[in-house]
């Protein structure tokens, strides 16, 4: 018996030393860093403009994550009606319109000139669709602890396409989501969307707003939360499809809005 345990206790020995090993060897991993590429965001809506457009460079995994804000752009956006509209700068990559608004029904061109590449993106604003009302409720998580949550509810008009998403406001504090729906499911009937937003308090101002998009802007946004949220992905990351040619990172959305402010009861 004493020497099966003088055994064991080497055995024992043994594997810790390999297990200390391993978990101090130092590993140098070989990380590589993708080509930077143009960031291009911008939004047209039915609301009175200014309207804005980024234009940026991604950084590269070794460098801290900032907004690398491209001063040399030219940005354009224009009208199937005939308006065109040279952006001015603001700040270092951002770019706002002077005469430009939008009209429900339009489509709009976006022309970003940028490091000697023209990029070009189309959308098209879609007639708004009014919230009906804005609902709470209360959850029990796991832990027991309880959580408000909002509710947009819309009825969505039968029998023609329609996509979606919404952004909120809390007390002006605004929160956002890459989350869009479609109406795939749900043609002509009244729907609920949750709305993006952390914590709830009752007494605080709630701004929630209705985005209706293009099929396009949809379909990025719809990829985007697939890939942030890693479901039914591939293993190697990859960008969501977006409407900028040639493809780059970004998107390019002309939508109408639907607003709806209330307080939290």
């Amino acid at each position: 018996m004493c020497h099966l345990n003088k055994i064991l206790f080497l055995l024992l020995a043994a594997a810790m030393q390999w297990i200390t090993i391993s978990c101090t060897e130092k590993i140098d991993l070989k990380l590589k860093d993708a080509s930077p590429k143009i960031v291009i965001e911008g939004r047209v809506t039915d609301a009175p403009g200014p309207y804005y457009v980024a234009v940026s460079e991604s950084s590269t995994f070794a460098q801290p994550i900032l907004f690398n804000g491209i001063d040399s752009a030219i940005v354009i956006i224009s009208d199937n009606a005939g308006n065109i509209d040279t952006l001015t700068k603001v700040y270092s990559g951002i770019f706002i319109t002077n005469t430009l608004q939008g009209v429900v029904g339009r489509t709009y061109l976006l022309t970003v000139i940028a490091d000697g590449a023209t990029y070009n993106a189309t959308s098209t604003m879609q007639a708004p669709v009014a919230i009906d009302s804005i609902g709470f409720e209360t959850s029990v998580g796991f832990s027991g602890r309880e959580s408000l949550r909002a509710h947009c509810f819309f009825r969505d008009p039968a029998g023609m396409r329609n996509f979606y998403k919404i952004e909120s406001a809390i007390n002006s504090k605004k929160h956002l989501s890459n989350e869009a729906s479609s109406d795939r499911l749900w043609d002509g009937k009244l729907r609920s969307m949750n709305v993006p937003n952390d914590t709830l308090i009752p007494g605080d101002t709630l701004d929630v707003n209705l985005l209706m998009l293009d099929e396009n802007v949809f379909n990025y946004f719809d990829a985007l939360e697939d890939i942030s949220s890693g479901f039914n992905q591939p293993a190697a990351p990859a960008n969501p499809p977006s409407n900028i040619v040639p493809q780059t990172l970004g998107y390019f959305s002309a939508h109408s809005i639907s607003k709806q402010t209330v307080i939290i009861p």
